[in-house]
């Protein structure tokens, strides 16, 4: 179906890019913060072509891309996956935060060793954000106590809000919680935590007009919302 589906979409570049279709798979990062904004500017430009985008981990849309379930995706890890091609988009920073009236928030002079031992909230297993902010733990010598796992950004920062534990989290997507003053960012000497959110696609095999004009335009356009 997947194939009939491309010379359909082969047709309709005869006809230019008056119609079309865009399947896009993001892991949670950029699919709740970035890719809604992307999607609406590169709409003001191809307004007859309809974009999906469907939210899931970053192991789970890699595997769809593979089986031609959705046409790219975005994501916070490298891709490693025969058949499949990538680049950097934009560089997101992963930040410990926990409720305003956690202990250490405002213990002067908070090192990384103050971590050690700390509750902390992650995100499921498979998860990019996850998995990076492990490593940057693993690191830099720090044993944390995970006491929950959770199935998107959202849910962590609701419990890191109601006081249930630190969390670890995207900066991209955490600036309204605390300008809610439902969260603040646990200011950590020496703690950075940086990974680049990438786009992926098959390679190797003609791209239909949607998909080209879609990469196209993230090359060349590079849109990022305001303040991200």
């Amino acid at each position: 179906f997947a194939l009939d589906d491309e010379m359909e979409e082969a047709v309709r570049e005869i006809e230019g890019l008056r119609s079309g279709r865009l399947t896009i798979g993001s892991s949670t990062t950029p699919g709740e913060n970035i890719l809604p904004f992307v999607i609406g500017e590169f709409q003001k430009r191809y307004p007859d072509i309809e974009v999906s985008l469907s939210i899931s981990n970053t192991d789970a849309i890699l595997e769809r891309i593979r089986y031609r379930e959705i046409d790219l995706g975005m994501a916070g890890a490298p891709v490693t996956i025969d058949g499949l091609t990538s680049f950097t988009y934009v560089d997101d920073n992963i930040v410990i935060i926990g409720s305003p009236n956690h202990p250490l928030m405002d213990r002067p002079g908070l090192s990384l060793s103050d971590l050690e031992g700390e509750r902390f909230i992650a995100r499921e297993e498979g998860s990019a954000t996850r998995k990076t902010a492990e490593q940057c733990l693993a690191a830099n010598g720090v044993s944390v106590k995970v006491v929950m796992e959770l199935g998107s950004n959202e849910a962590v920062k609701r419990a890191a809000a109601a006081g249930l534990g630190l969390g670890m989290v995207s900066k991209f997507g955490v600036a309204p919680d605390i300008a809610g003053g439902f969260v603040r960012i646990l200011p950590v000497k020496g703690w950075d935590c940086r990974r680049p959110l990438s786009v992926f696609h098959r390679e190797g095999e003609h791209l239909p007009a949607a998909q080209r004009a879609f990469l196209e335009f993230l090359r060349v356009e590079h849109p990022v919302p305001t303040g991200a």
